[in-house]
């Protein structure tokens, strides 16, 4: 009974120090995505950022067109002028995005 008992306390530990690991590699990989998205956001702020004080009229039409596009949106979830909304949106996006790319 007692060799049981070892092996089965030996499993225990085993399993412990495994499930130790593990946890250890999650943190690691989950920090580093952290880390990794983070300063991605942080350049993509900061170029945004830039872009409004070369371009703060660009920037002022954007900021408007994006709150139309965003208030039609939300107006029209349950009006019949839901299937005007994806084209006009897409367009607004479209059109950031060239700005942005510059």
């Amino acid at each position: 009974m007692a060799t049981k008992e070892g092996t089965h306390e030996q499993a225990k530990e085993t399993s412990r120090g495994a499930g130790a690991e593990i946890a250890d590699q999650t943190k690691e990989v989950l920090s580093e995505a952290y880390d990794k998205t983070s300063q991605t956001l942080n350049a993509t702020y900061g170029q945004a950022v830039e872009y409004g004080r070369e371009h703060p009229g660009q920037l002022t039409l954007i900021a408007f067109g994006a709150g139309i596009g965003i208030g039609l949106l939300l107006a029209t979830t349950f009006s019949s002028r839901s299937r005007i909304m994806p084209p006009v949106v897409d367009a607004l996006t479209g059109i950031a995005t060239e700005i942005f790319r510059r």
